[in-house]
């Protein structure tokens, strides 16, 4: 583990060292927010509830990526429930109307969480093979405990080969992805919109890279809470 933090801190400059730095106090103060306590125990909750297993980070060398996928791929960490419920509410997103999907899904937490919110479909899009055996496990688990709620599935890839389709999509992103990534699962959007589907929202928490849809035409930001950023594209 130390070998790889030193490996991926080799070729930082001075300035980037310092913005991680900042970056991670702050992460690790937040985190001990008590609101972002109860967030923590209302997931491992969830975990109990349901039996299934998304709780827990997991270094990138445990993701058992090729080493040229492990250059741009970040940890797991899972998202809290309230980052994605509450920017639905925020938005009057209705789930009934749209089909969701999370890149970097991860243990599936998010897919999960979008078929009890009553999404028409829920789809994770997961490069790590080890994250994806994961997910599927939970997804089954939780089909057997509910075998009423809508379909969901994991893809195993590369974000950027994924071709999301449906009327309406709601896009969740959980920091995934460094710039290149982004702005080549921006560009897949793009085309899905051209194909005819008629309206894109993202919910982009902390979203480092989000010039990315700042500087795309067609894309208009809505504010909704904080570290949390939102794009809309198509009909309004």
């Amino acid at each position: 583990m130390l070998d790889a933090l030193i490996a991926r801190l080799a070729n930082r400059s001075p300035r980037e060292l310092l913005r991680l730095s900042v970056k991670t106090l702050c992460h690790h103060l937040r985190a001990q927010r008590p609101a972002a306590r109860a967030a923590r125990r209302a997931d491992r909750a969830f975990d109990r509830a349901w039996g299934t297993d998304t709780s827990g980070m997991v270094a990138v060398h445990d993701l058992a990526l090729r080493a040229e996928r492990r250059r741009s791929a970040v940890h797991y960490a899972p998202s809290t429930q309230a980052m994605l419920r509450d920017p639905v509410t925020t938005l009057g997103i209705d789930p009934r109307d749209y089909h969701f999907i999370d890149y970097g899904a991860g243990k599936g937490r998010m897919v999960m969480l979008a078929q009890q919110l009553g999404f028409v479909h829920a789809t994770g899009v997961e490069l790590s093979p080890h994250l994806c055996e994961i997910a599927r496990r939970n997804l089954a688990t939780l089909r057997e405990r509910s075998p009423a709620l809508p379909p969901a599935a994991i893809f195993e890839g590369d974000a950027c080969e994924y071709l999301p389709a449906g009327p309406r999509l709601c896009v969740y992103l959980y920091n995934p992805f460094d710039a290149t990534v982004l702005a080549g699962v921006r560009a897949r959007l793009d085309q899905a919109l051209a194909a005819g589907t008629e309206r894109i929202v993202v919910i982009y928490t902390n979203p480092e890279q989000a010039q990315i849809f700042h500087d795309a035409p067609g894309w208009r930001a809505a504010p909704v809470l904080p570290d949390t950023a939102c794009f809309i594209a198509g009909a309004a």
